[in-house]
């Protein structure tokens, strides 16, 4: 599957787009497995805790947004279902999802 030219959005015949012309491309292929997935997981838990306390005495507002990312990644990590088996609530779709949903947020 070859990708668009820069800037130009294709549709899937099925999509629509939304009230706000935020119109979904079609998906790309996946590009890592959940046990990358999770490894991934694993070292963003570890930056952000170590960064929060390399910021404790210095830069204390910093410190705190990075524990507070790290300690929920660490949550939402350890409810994610990454082998399938279905005995964690959050399915590996289901995290993918939310991990693109919060790149968007802005604080």
């Amino acid at each position: 599957m070859s990708l668009p030219p820069f800037g130009i959005r294709y549709l899937a015949k099925d999509q629509e787009c939304g009230d706000v012309g935020n119109c979904n491309p079609m998906p790309l292929p996946k590009v890592i497995s959940p046990r990358k997935h999770a490894l991934l997981d694993a070292l963003t838990i570890r930056t952000f805790l170590a960064l929060g306390g390399i910021w404790w005495r210095r830069k204390r507002r910093p410190a705190v947004a990075a524990l507070v990312n790290g300690l929920f990644v660490l949550g939402y990590t350890s409810l994610t279902d990454f082998d399938g088996d279905g005995k964690k609530p959050v399915s590996f779709k289901t995290h993918g999802i939310s991990t693109r949903s919060r790149r968007v947020w802005r604080w």
